[in-house]
Order: structure tokens, then sequence, then C-alpha cells
């Protein structure tokens, strides 16, 4: 079951399910080798799904069996669920196969079809798509590089020499892309004749008209006739005599393989409904419609050529999306989803307060038009996707209010030119945001006529009232900020903005053409290149063109280094730079000290898309204005849920924790809401009311105890208000505590620096919350060291404060270029500086040739939990380092069973020589990273001293 929350406001009534309709909801279940006669039970599933539908009410869930269905989702009524039963492989497919095929020419094969979607046709052989009969031919499999040739022409017609001598009006299609390559165009052949084709006077619109039109020069090719095909992967349909022509790769007969014809064009019609989930299924060949829909979700899907098409008559727009919405779908969710390939767009995301949030959208717009792998309008969130391979824009259009943050952008350009990253054009749009994104590697074709107007965000003629802020760009081919026309009421502020070494590339660039700039402000740019265009500069960092100053620029670890002219040289910005470390804000999308932000998905590509741990998806204002007030419905009862809250999907804060009713629905009333515009419920284990109160004695180098329960501890334990620890007599603060799940009943709780031998520690719990502890027990003294670790003690390089030399053994120093063991001098010894410790000693006194130099412990292995987050630390002394002023360590994470260095997670540090320095990183894995790890250290020096101790790893969430 899945729980549903809901606002509760004036403006928006709650969508919760009533509780008749809940204590009816039922399972019905559907599998390609069952019976529409059938009950429609697991032992005896339905055979399609249409027919499920007809048997669903509200609150209930279609559970879907492996294989393929030929067939869509069209819900006869709100709130139901359809998803893949776990552990099965679901398609819904757009596709027939066509069999029965007869030789009719030479290598051309030929077979009745009973169907047609004009130019919405599309076919596939043995899992690969094939090309429409055209000419030239194609000659690769890159849906991006159109092959097309060089030709002039009129407003009426093409001409080129090598044009076949053959009759393309008898169905034929020209695809003409004028030189400037803003758009393609795309309209039916009315006559030909040998080095020439005919069609209907162009009209004067823009997209088909000036630098579009053939009088300006530019590039075609032509489709869509059978005396087109004549090469292998070509086909044809003849709609007159209803038939499909096709050459198989190979030259053989079709039925040797699978031939797969498009049937149909939607697969799951969730116009004008409310709380669909598609959940857990692979969509191939059609769309997912969400028009007018409200508060549905599409969750870890998969949905590949949703959008094929010819767009015949048409020029920059098409209205084809794998994933639609239009301007009245309000509150829907498209989550974690795997999203490409189409002739269209990959998203289509207007209306109020929807949610296209961690997702992959690319490989769209394969006709070089305005369509783009996200299409946005009105006033939504498109958070934490990658966005990539688009023929024109990766991100298209504008709104209200409109969000677009922590996305990793790339290669956009990939047929058009002077476009980019992120197009928004000739509007108003206040209150937007473009904040926290990577975009790079952005490049234009530039073969038959050069251009190099490939932009990161371009601002195009007279574009009003956008922030743009925290962005890095690099590997551009032209501007990484491009304003045209008029610029109005631009915020431009810590973005990182670094050019590559084309002679195109610069930081910003402005085609005014006789407009004027009106309150353009760029605040905070670090930049390598100084072309800035605002009607106010302020606090810019301005570096070489080949300067360095990030911590790692080729592992994209773009924090500024110490020292840099961007440390502490920005200005405040309310509502951008309010939270900074240091004396006032750094210069960029970085703060060194702060939060490390990575943008995209949490997820990779090549994961199991249909994970049944995911938790739950993060749920969002849709822009209307909110009450406090939430209503919840079904809840497990007896379970403790935590409402969580954040203003950008990435940091969360509990607003409340409560114990879920016996009843099915619940409701919270006048919350704060905090600024909080998206919202998470998350489940957790009930805990009895009972009173626990546990002490012990510390020995002296022992900071925790293991404390035994019968219920589960699952709150923090310094939001548990019945919580009280004392040490010697003395009450210690519940912040200062650490606690760690053993199995689930036992738990670890420690102080991070106990006092002095011998305190009694005592825990005790009053129960005045829902959440606590019962029956709690001492079961055993801990042996975890005083620094915190969670890892093998290995790892600690001495025994602290108990007079006993630290173990030495295993570790050991290697050139990091080869992995060769170097000659040194690795030991314990006590350390007086640092407390009367014992330490690792690592003396190098040979010439490595200004190489790497590695110091880790080989077998003190520690285990990463996937996803988890990790505080890494260590102390480090360097002496003897031939006067130099400061020396720089480096703290790296290897694979405990091949050695390879986790290349993310790097992290320097600069001493400063003779005392000692700490280096800290906090770090949350992938998913799929969990394993073994070991902990090493990195130093540039041929001639060193390093010490090092107080390694620690410590989860933290």
């Amino acid at each position: 079951m899945r729980a549903f929350f809901r606002f509760l406001s004036v403006s928006l009534a709650a969508f919760a399910l009533s509780l008749s309709s809940l204590s009816a909801a039922k399972d019905v279940y559907v599998s390609p080798a069952g019976s529409d006669d059938a009950v429609g039970s697991f032992e005896a599933p339905f055979q399609t799904i249409a027919n499920a539908v007809s048997q669903m009410d509200e609150g209930d869930v279609c559970w879907l069996m492996e294989g393929v269905y030929r067939e869509p989702i069209v819900p006869g009524a709100d709130d139901l669920t359809f998803r893949a039963y776990p552990n099965n492989a679901v398609t819904l497919s757009a596709f027939e196969p066509l069999s029965g095929w007869s030789a009719h020419e030479g290598s051309t094969y030929v077979a009745d079809l009973a169907w047609s979607l004009g130019e919405e046709n599309q076919v596939f052989f043995n899992q690969k798509m094939m090309q429409l009969a055209r000419w030239p031919n194609k000659t690769n499999d890159d849906l991006f590089d159109l092959e097309m040739v060089w030709a002039t022409g009129t407003n009426s017609s093409v001409s080129h020499e090598s044009i076949p001598d053959q009759n393309w009006a008898d169905g034929g299609v020209i695809l003409f892309l004028g030189k400037n390559r803003w758009t393609s165009w795309r309209v039916p052949v009315t006559g030909s004749q040998s080095g020439k084709v005919d069609f209907a006077e162009l009209p004067d619109d823009w997209d088909f008209a000036g630098s579009h039109s053939p009088m300006d020069r530019g590039e075609f090719y032509l489709m869509n006739t059978y005396e087109a095909l004549d090469a292998e992967g070509e086909w044809y349909v003849d709609e007159d005599s209803d038939k499909l022509y096709f050459k198989a790769p190979g030259g053989g007969n079709p039925d040797t393989g699978e031939v797969l014809v498009r049937r149909r064009t939607v697969l799951a019609d969730l116009r004008g409904r409310n709380g669909i989930v598609l959940k857990n299924i692979e969509f191939f060949g059609g769309a997912i419609d969400l028009g007018n829909a409200e508060e549905c979700e599409v969750r870890s899907c998969r949905i590949y050529y949703g959008s094929h098409t010819l767009g015949v008559n048409r020029a920059a727009v098409i209205p084809h999306a794998s994933i639609k919405m239009d301007s009245n779908s309000v509150g829907n969710v498209v989550y974690r989803n795997d999203i490409q390939w189409g002739a269209g767009s990959g998203v289509i995301v207007r209306g109020q307060g929807n949610l296209v949030d961690n997702n992959y959208i690319g490989n769209f717009d394969y006709l070089g038009c305005y369509s783009s792998p996200v299409e946005m309008r009105d006033t939504n969130f498109i958070m934490r996707n990658e966005i990539f391979n688009a023929g024109r824009d990766c991100v298209r259009g504008g709104g209200t209010d409109l969000e677009l943050g922590y996305n990793n952008i790339h290669h956009a350009n990939l047929i058009n030119d002077d476009c980019g990253g992120v197009y928004m054009c000739c509007g108003t749009y206040r209150g937007t945001r473009i904040h926290h994104n990577w975009i790079h590697d952005i490049e234009s074709r530039n073969n038959n006529y050069e251009s190099y107007k490939a932009t990161g965000v371009y601002l195009d003629n007279s574009t009003v009232g956008v922030t743009v802020d925290h962005n890095v760009f690099w590997n551009l081919e032209w501007s990484n900020i491009q304003i045209n026309w008029e610029g109005r009421d631009l915020e431009l502020h810590n973005n990182t903005i670094w050019a590559n070494e084309g002679p195109n590339s610069r930081a910003m660039a402005r085609w005014v053409n006789g407009y004027e700039f009106f309150n353009v402000n760029l605040f905070n740019t670090l930049s390598n290149h100084d072309e800035f265009h605002a009607n106010s500069v302020e606090n810019s960092c301005v570096v070489d063109l080949d300067a360095d100053p990030f911590e790692d620029f080729e592992a994209q670890v773009f924090v500024p280094k110490e020292g840099s002219c961007a440390v502490d040289g920005g200005r405040v910005i309310p509502g951008i730079t309010e939270e900074y470390v240091g004396a006032a804000p750094d210069i960029g999308a970085y703060e060194r000290g702060g939060y490390v932000w990575v943008p995209g998905p949490d997820w990779e590509l090549g994961e199991s898309m249909f994970d049944e741990d995911v938790p739950d998806v993060e749920y969002r204002f849709d822009g209307r204005d909110r009450t406090g007030d939430f209503l919840f419905s079904d809840l497990t009862p007896g379970r403790a849920h935590q409402l969580l809250g954040s203003t950008d999907l990435v940091n969360w804060e509990r607003m409340e924790t409560f114990l879920a009713p016996v009843t099915e629905s619940f409701e919270l009333q006048n919350l704060a809401l905090s600024g909080f515009r998206f919202f998470r419920l998350v489940e957790r284990l009930a805990i009895p009311q009972e009173v626990a109160f546990v002490s012990a004695t510390l020995a002296k180098d022992k900071g925790s105890i293991r404390l035994k329960f019968d219920g589960e501890l699952t709150e923090p334990l310094e939001e548990l208000s019945g919580m009280a620890v004392s040490l010697g007599g003395n009450a210690v603060s519940l912040a200062g505590l650490e606690a760690d799940v053993e199995d689930g009943s036992v738990w670890k709780l420690r102080l991070a620096n106990p006092a002095a031998d011998g305190q009694s520690l005592v825990f005790s719990y009053t129960p005045v919350s829902v959440i606590g502890v019962s029956g709690g027990e001492v079961s055993g003294v801990s042996d975890e060291p005083v620094d915190g670790s969670v890892s093998d003690a290995n790892l600690v390089a001495g025994k602290n404060g108990d007079g006993e030399k630290g173990d030495a053994s295993g570790w050991e120093l290697q050139r990091d270029d080869n992995g060769t063991t170097l000659p040194a001098k690795v030991s314990s010894v006590q350390d007086p500086v640092h407390g009367g410790q014992y330490a690792i000693q690592a003396v190098y006194d040979d010439d490595a040739g200004d190489k790497l130099v590695n110091l880790r412990h080989k077998g003190g292995r520690f285990e990463v939990k996937a996803g988890g987050t990790y505080q890494f630390s260590i102390w480090h002394y360097g002496k003897d380092l031939d006067g130099i002023d400061s020396y720089t360590t480096e703290m790296s994470i290897y694979n405990a069973d091949t050695g390879e260095v986790m290349m993310d997670y790097r992290t320097w540090k600069s001493g400063t020589p003779n005392q000692w320095n700490q280096t800290t990183r906090e770090i949350t894995f992938k998913a799929s990273e969990g394993g073994e790890y070991v902990l090493g250290f990195r130093i540039y020096s041929g001639h060193f001293t390093l010490i090092v101790d107080d390694v620690s790893v410590v989860r933290v969430e």
C-alpha cells in the first residue's frame, strides 16, 4: 500500500481517499498468460489491462505480471495504482509484430499492414529502429547525424544536381534546415524533376522564412517514397494498398527476425485523472499523457521512443513528447525514470506545481526543431535530473516562479545552432530561478556552414525577470551566458564560468540590436574570461585562462582552493548567499567549507530501474496558497511517521513526528511551513512507551556502551523530549551523543570525548512523547575508540592516551604513478604535541621525482553501506619539508580489493608545517558504491616527514 498525504486549503480541497473506498480497496492481477474470464486474483489473473480497469474502483492496485502488454492504460477511476509485480519485467508496447513477408523486388519484401499511423509510423527490426526510405541514404546509426546535402532554392523549391529523377510528389517529404540552423521544417513535396523538388509556397512565419528559406541556402534530405527504398534497413508504407515494404538488414526475409510496427501513440492516457500511479513499468514506443491530470505519479519507469513523428507541415514547434502535461496539469510527479529517444520532446511540463525530479532525460529532438528533452512552462520544478543529447536545446521555455535546479545538463546543439543548454526567449518570466546546475560540453556541428554558437544559458530577445545563480559552466563553444536585445531585471550571481581555449569561447556575450539593459546585475562571478555584460558588475574574481583555482577541476570538484581570490571575496546577496563560511561569501558556485553539491540523479543508469527499496517520492506545493494543514491517508496503524520539509529537494528538515492511529486517516493542523516547498513522508517503526534507565562506568579509553531495548529507537536522541544524559553527575548535551543501530534492537551510544577514567555515564528516559525506548539494559561495554570511528580499529593510528604503543604494521608508502613500495621508515611514535598520543610517522628522504606519494594502511578496511553518509577525518603533521611554507595532502578512498582510488571523493588540504592540521569531509556514497574500502593519504613532495593520527570514519546517516 502507498501512503497519501494532501494539503488542506481553501484553494485546493484534500484529495484524500474516503474511508469507504479505503476499506473496499483491493488488488487485481493481470498476466499475458491469464484470462479475462478469470477472477483477477494472483492465482487466476486477468489477461488484459482493460478488463482489469473495468473491475477497479478508487484505491485499487493493479499488479502486472511479467510479459509484454500491447495495450494502453486508460484508468476508469481516480486514485488507482498500476505497477509491475516485484521482480517481474513488464513492458507496455506501442508496437505490434508483423509477419507473413513475401519477396517483392530484389531484397525488398512486402507484408500486409492492417493499420497506419501516417507520419507517426515507426518500424523496429530485432530491437533496432529502422530508417524510413530516404535520399541521400543514411550511412550510420547516429540519429543526430542527419547526413544532409547543401543546397540553394526558392520559397517553393530546392535544387541540387544529385536529386534522383523520380516521383517525389508521391508521398515524398522534404526536411530542410536553413543555414543559420535555428530549426528545421518539413513539408510535402508537390512536384519533382531531375535535380529539383517543388513544394507549396512557404509561409511568411519566421521559422520558414528569412534564413530558414532555401533562398538563403541550407541543408536537406528527402524521404517517404517507394522509389527511395534502396538501402538495407529502409522501409516504406503504401497507404493506398495497406502494405509495408522493407529491406531487412542482411537482405533476407524479415520473417527470420522480429519486425515491430507502431500501432498506437499513447500508452498511458491519464487525461483528467487524479491520483493515478504508474510504477516500475517499461513503456516502449508510446507517450504518457498527463493533460489536465492532478497529483498523478510516474515513478521508476523506463519510457523509450515515446514521441516519434515526421512533424509534417510544421517547423519550430511540434506537440509530441514522451510525457506531456498541459496548462491544467497540477501537482503531478515524474520521479526516478529513464526517459530517452524521441523526435519530439522528452517531458513537456506545464501547469502548476508539477515536479520532474531525479530522472535521466536525453536523446530527443532528432528532427532538429524547437523540441527538447525538457520543455518547461508555468510554475513548476525541474530538479536533480541529467538532461543530455539534444538536437537543439537541452531545456527550453520559461514560466513564472519556475525552478530549474541541481541538474546536470550537457551535449546540446547536436543538430541545430545558436542555442544551448538552457534557452529562454522573448518573454517575462519573473520569479524563475536557474540554479545549482552543471552546464557543460556543448558545441555545434559546424559542417557545411560554420557558426560556432553553442551557449550555456541563453536569454534571448528581451528575456525579463530571471535569476541565474550557483551554476558551473565549462567547455562551451561560445558564450557561457548569452543575452540578446533588452535585458531587464536579470540577477546573475555566484556563477563559475570557465571558458575553453576555442576562439569563440567567452564568459558572456550580447547582441545589442539597438536595445539597452535595465537592472541587470552580475555579482560574485568566478571566471577565467573577463567579458561581462551587465549594468552592475561587482565582486568578480577573474583569473587567467589556464589558471586552476579549484580543488580538482578534472574530478569536477569546483570548490575554490584556499588562498584563491574567490574565498571570502563575495558580497552578501539576500536569498542567494545568506549562509556562508568565513568572513564573507565566496565567489563562484561553491562555498569553501560549505556543502559540496553534485547535480543530477542520485542513482546510476544501469542500476535496477525497478528497485522496491527506493524511498517514497517527494511531494510539493502546486504554486497556490497553502495552509499548514495536512491530511494523511492509508498509513500503517501503530507506525511512527515523520513529515520532512525542504526548500530544494537536497536538504531536509523534520517538521513533525506522529504515531499513525488505528483509523485510516490522520490530520495535522497549523504546522509552520518555514518556507518549505517540498515535503516527504517517511515511515518509522513504532516504539512501546516504557521507562528505561541505564548506566555504565567508562574505562579510560572507552567512549561508548551498548544498550539493548525491547523495541527500536527511531528518533535522533536530541529529539526525544524524555531523554536525559549525565556524565559524572553533570548533564550532557544530547547533541553530543552518537548512536548506531547494530541489529535493530541493539543500539550503540557513545560520547565523542568522554572525560577521565572511572566516571559514570547515565542514560534515563521518561516517556513523554510517542517515540522512545523500552526495557533498556547494558549488555556490554564497547571497545570502540574515543574518536567515534565506526570502522575497523586498525584505521586508528595509535591507541589514544593509554600509554600503549600503537601498531605500525600494515602501513606503507607507495609511488602513486606505478604502485612501487618506497624505501621509508614507518613507525609508531609518541608525539607530545598532540596530547601525548601515539601516532604513525612516515619518513621519506629520497627524491621521488616530485611524484605523489601514498601513505595507507592496506589492512585497515572499513565497510560502506550503499547510499550511506560518512564523516571522514585525519589529523596530520608535516615537517622536514626543506623550509617550504605549506604542504598539500590528499585524503583518498581506495577500493579495498582493486586498489582503485575513488576519484569523486578525493579531498585536498593545505597544511602548515610543524603543527597539527585536520582534513575532514562528509561524503554520501552512491547506491552502487557499497562495500569495503581503505583510507589513504597522499603528499606531493620528494622529501618529508609526515605524522598522521586520529583517523576516523563515522557514519552520520
